[in-house]
């Protein structure tokens, strides 16, 4: 972002981590931090808790380590629908629901807080080539469209942080691009991102800075 008078605004802190054993970063080891509108790529070997970190952030891991806190509070002693809402967590294999694809979307969507743009969500179906799908029941889904749909229904929500866990794996190179266009364009809108996967590049979607995770 650009100030009026040439100068570059800094983005303001959502998320800080400190104190988190097998952490390493550009501000040393055990913590980092994540500022608004930026892309996070997070490496590291298989084992390693890449997902783990993504649990915690959310407070959905049973066994808390580390101090992390999101817009300065403790994510501890956030109410868990609203973290949840802010912060939300996509699995690498996210559980499937039963209906159309149209139907199962719209479930999806139904506890956003605010009026879903119905324009952004058809782009977003449009632009990850899901569109003939919608009557379909999604039992009748590949891997990969399922995938690309619950990245459309996350994307609609308007999460503060979007933490996906391997997002790419299972599509073909073309829908890797159309998925991290789509991902890169709601960056550029304001999303913030922290993702897994086995490519660090990807189309148009770059890191900001990496975070590496290494066994402890």
């Amino acid at each position: 972002m650009l100030h009026a008078l040439g100068g570059r605004l800094s983005s303001p802190i959502l998320l800080e981590v400190k104190n988190y054993p097998g952490v390493r970063s550009v501000l040393g080891t055990g913590k980092f931090v994540i500022k608004k509108s930026t892309a996070t790529f997070v490496e590291g070997p298989s084992g390693s808790g890449k997902t783990r970190l993504f649990r915690r952030i959310t407070d959905l891991d049973p066994e808390p380590m580390g101090d992390i806190h999101f817009e300065g509070q403790n994510v501890q002693t956030y109410p868990l629908p609203h973290l949840r809402r802010q912060i939300l967590f996509i699995p690498q294999e996210p559980p499937r629901f039963q209906g159309t694809t149209m139907e199962v979307l719209n479930t999806l969507l139904s506890d956003r807080e605010g009026r879903i743009e119905e324009a952004q969500k058809k782009k977003l179906l449009e632009r990850l080539d899901l569109m003939d799908t919608l009557k379909q029941p999604t039992s009748q889904l590949s891997g990969g469209e399922w995938k690309r749909l619950i990245l459309v229904a996350a994307l609609c929500k308007n999460p503060k942080i979007l933490l996906l866990d391997e997002p790419f794996a299972g599509l073909d190179e073309t829908r890797i691009k159309d998925a991290a266009s789509a991902i890169q364009n709601r960056i550029t809108l304001g999303l913030t991102t922290l993702w897994t996967s086995h490519q660090k590049t990807i189309g148009p979607l770059r890191p900001d800075q990496t975070i590496h995770i290494f066994k402890t």
